[in-house]
Parts: C-alpha cells; sequence; structure tokens
C-alpha cells in the first residue's frame, strides 16, 4: 500500500513504510494459511484418523524455522474465523502504530496554553475534550508563526500533493473514529456491537471514503445493537489506508512550525556531523550538490534554490566557497 509521493516528518515516512509493511505481512501470510488450510483439511479427509505429523511434514515440512505448527488446529478452525482473527490484527496493529505516530506529531506542533497529545488528530475537526485540545484550533491565525522558509519553499507542494486527503480530513477522521470503536469493541468487549459502534458507523457514513481519495468504500453493512462484530478483511485492510492518507494529510498541514524547522536543521547538521560538506566548488556543483543534500538528507525540495542556500547559511547549517 505504498503511496507515491512525498512528507516532510522522518517520523512520517517510517509510518508509512510500517503500515505498507503491515499490509504486505497480512496479504503474504494470509494467502499462505489459506493453501495449508485447504490442503490440510482435504488430505486429513482421505482417512477416518489423519495422521498430522505426516502430513505436517508434507506440506511444511521445508519452511525452515517455522517454529510450532499445529495444523490439526489450524484445520480444525472455520476460515471466517482465521479471517476474523487477521481483521483483528490489522485494527490492533493500526491503531497501535497510528497512536504512536500522533504522539511524534504532537511534539512538532506544541503550543503554549493549549493541550497537543496525539488525540488531538484522532477525532473530527470541532471535538473537544479537558484532556486534550483538537487539531482545528491550530488553523486559527497567528497560533503558529512558523517557519516562513517551510511555508513557503517546501509547505506548498505538499499542500498541492495532498489537498484531497486534506480537504476530507473530517471524512477519514470519522472513519478512523468507526474502526477504533471497532477495535475498543473486539479487545474489551468480546466483539459485542455498542452503542459507540453504532453512533460512529452513523457519523462515518455520512461521508465517502472514495471521494476522500482512497479506491473504494466500506462495503459492510450497518452494525446492529447487541450483535456480534463480523468485519470482512478487505474491509479491515481499508483502516490502514485511511491512517496513512492521515498521517499524509497531517504531516503536509503542520510541517512549517517552529518546531518542525527546528528539527529539520538538527537533521542536517547531524548529516554533515557524518558527511561533511566540500569545501569549495564552483558554482554548478554547489547548487547541485545543495539540492542532493537537500532531497537525500532533509527530504526536501525547495521551490527556490537561492533561498534555500540563504536558509542553510542563516543557520550557520552549511557553507561552501565558490571557486
Amino acid at each position: 500500500m505504498k503511496i507515491q509521493g512525498k512528507c516532510f516528518y522522518q517520523f512520517t515516512r517510517s509510518f508509512s513504510d510500517r503500515v505498507g509493511s503491515t499490509t504486505s505481512f497480512v496479504w503474504a501470510s494470509y494467502c499462505g494459511l489459506w493453501q495449508i488450510h485447504k490442503s490440510a483439511n482435504a488430505l486429513s479427509a482421505l482417512s477416518e484418523k489423519p495422521q498430522w505429523k505426516k502430513i505436517e511434514d508434507y506440506l511444511v515440512g521445508e519452511v525452515p524455522g517455522r517454529g510450532g505448527i499445529d495444523l490439526h488446529d489450524i484445520s480444525s478452525k472455520t476460515w471466517a474465523s482465521h479471517q476474523a482473527s487477521y481483521s483483528d490484527f490489522i485494527l490492533t496493529q493500526g491503531a497501535i502504530l497510528f497512536e504512536d505516530w500522533s504522539k511524534s506529531l504532537a511534539e512538532m506542533t506544541l503550543v503554549p496554553g493549549k493541550k497537543i497529545k496525539a488525540e488531538t488528530f484522532q477525532f473530527a475537526s470541532g471535538a473537544t475534550s479537558n484532556k486534550w485540545t483538537n487539531w482545528s484550533a491550530l488553523d486559527v491565525p497567528g497560533i503558529h508563526t512558523g517557519s516562513s522558509f517551510i511555508k513557503n519553499e517546501v509547505q506548498p507542494a505538499l499542500l498541492t500533493a495532498y489537498a484531497t486527503n486534506i480537504s476530507s480530513l473530517d471524512v477519514l477522521l470519522n472513519w478512523y473514529r468507526f474502526y477504533k470503536e471497532l477495535r475498543n469493541s473486539i479487545a474489551h468487549h468480546g466483539g459485542v456491537i455498542r452503542q459507540e459502534n453504532v453512533d460512529a458507523y452513523e457519523t462515518a457514513s455520512l461521508g465517502s471514503l472514495a471521494s476522500a481519495g482512497i479506491k473504494r468504500n466500506f462495503s459492510g453493512v450497518k452494525p446492529i445493537l447487541g450483535g456480534k462484530i463480523n468485519l470482512e478483511l478487505h474491509d479491515a485492510v481499508l483502516f490502514l489506508a485511511i491512517i496513512q492518507r492521515l498521517s499524509f494529510a497531517f504531516d503536509a498541514k503542520y510541517c512549517h512550525t517552529n518546531q518542525a524547522e527546528a528539527n529539520l536543521i538538527a537533521r542536517l547538521r547531524g548529516a554533515l556531523a557524518d558527511s561533511p560538506a566540500p569545501y569549495e566548488l564552483t558554482a554548478e556543483r554547489k547548487a547541485s550538490w545543495i539540492k542532493k543534500f537537500l532531497m537525500h538528507r532533509g527530504g526536501i525540495t525547495p521551490s527556490s534554490l537561492p533561498t534555500a542556500e540563504a536558509w542553510l547559511k542563516s543557520n550557520n547549517v552549511l557553507t561552501i566557497k565558490v571557486i
């Protein structure tokens, strides 16, 4: 589930990679288990008393370091129960990943007098709490003075790239809350549908995921109070798409803070400590070197290279003499 594009913060890149790895792991594992489940049931049906050790050796005997596989247990469960386990895993892993990412963004958007926490970026605009401040409060003019360099030279391209996601933040966040409540019901209430699940669905279903930049909409049915949660795997995977697009949208929206600039400067200085810049270059090679340095070590592509060079010099990051 890799989205072609860029983001500002390193922790957003790392988060996106981990979401993609989770998706790849789920599909590879899911397909592999399906083959084992199907084959084990077919082979066990050939005998009234299946010899599970022989069946196991035949099916997975050449798999290195396979650990303790209980093929009898795997085949005795319905495929629907296996699929439900994968859906549960996606909800739990996705919630953990997004919680950690939200905490990282909160550190980059701290404002005096505001309670900026992970929850700041987990509810639709206007949500209120005594424990945290909603992200919409950060959009009030004057709240963030921010970095003029990032705001003018870096942020515009990101805002354009993720314009659909940014304009659909409330839609994405409402669906995020729906999935988060599903996870809470599974983890803490035995998978029983609560009023919170019904309410979250009613709110989320007012918005279209397809219009928010995701390829398809949720295809499940409306949850019925007191029933059991039944989340199809293809709908569970949408949760990973939602949190990834939320991260890109918020990354672009809040990449210009003073903390973000300080973080960027620290990254660039750290890179130069590991691999110092050349003392002098021709004007052409200097421009090329700075462009590549900012792209590969800072993860940014400023719209004006002279402006970027002046910013580097003014912040005592880098000065290369022209020969």
